[in-house]
């Protein structure tokens, strides 16, 4: 890799880099002979990278800085003159966005969920000065409803779900189209090797596709939703992630 590199004009930074060994033992040296530090995760492209493919260390480092950015704005949330649609344009903004972003890439479990959910309640509740459910009575359903704003669940399976539409349109001379549906087709990729024992890990081409499937009604109603103009996918995409529990 160092010597292909240099063709381009790349070169390694030794005192930076990292192996991050994913489901193998390698070991890898420097130059000078020197081993290269091993990581169980590492950070890259601003998201933590762990060697099982899990998506919790990176959604808690997420929600913790969260939770600090929206500390750091307590003065707005208070602020009197900022009426109540004003704050929550740059909750939106400045929170849920960064918060977010890129996060429909990956498949997030019922837990993981349930965690974004509640973070929003919480944060909601501090910017409409509602107090929580067990002095105000007033359920976190009644937060949304009021602050008109969507669940950010469904909102995270609404933009997976455009997402994989969006890989279904791509010609099939695409990379990203290929390891995800079959040539010429919207059907899924059929595995290349046999499945291994236990129960099977959460795939998020797999889970995404049936959660289509769900909002279509059933695959050939899927498949022409998918053939219509993107507006009419995004529509009915949307009326079944709004429902969600």
């Amino acid at each position: 890799m160092e010597s292909a590199g240099k063709n381009y004009g790349l070169a390694f930074n030794w005192r930076k880099l990292e192996v991050l060994p994913i489901r193998c033992e390698a070991a890898f040296y420097k130059p000078d002979g020197a081993p290269i530090d091993q990581k169980d995760s590492i950070v890259y492209l601003g998201s933590l990278l762990d060697k099982a493919g899990n998506i919790g260390s990176e959604l808690n480092r997420r929600l913790g800085m969260a939770r600090s950015d929206f500390k750091q704005l307590a003065k707005v949330w208070k602020h009197a003159c900022l009426s109540l649609d004003k704050k929550l344009q740059i909750f939106e903004a400045c929170i849920v966005a960064k918060l977010l972003y890129c996060l429909h890439t990956a498949w997030l479990n019922a837990a993981d969920l349930r965690k974004l959910d509640a973070f929003q309640a919480q944060c909601l509740r501090n910017i409409a000065g509602i107090p929580h459910s067990y002095i105000s009575r007033v359920s976190n359903k009644s937060v949304l409803e009021t602050c008109k704003h969507p669940k950010m669940s469904s909102k995270l399976h609404y933009r997976q779900m455009i997402l994989m539409h969006k890989v279904a349109q791509l010609p099939d001379e695409d990379v990203t189209r290929q390891i995800v549906f079959e040539p010429s087709s919207f059907e899924l990729l059929a595995p290349a090797s046999p499945r291994k024992r236990g129960r099977p890990r959460n795939c998020w081409n797999n889970q995404v596709f049936n959660m289509a499937i769900q909002a279509a009604g059933n695959r050939q109603i899927l498949q022409d939703l998918w053939t219509q103009p993107p507006h009419v996918w995004q529509r009915n995409a949307w009326e079944f992630c709004s429902q969600l529990p």
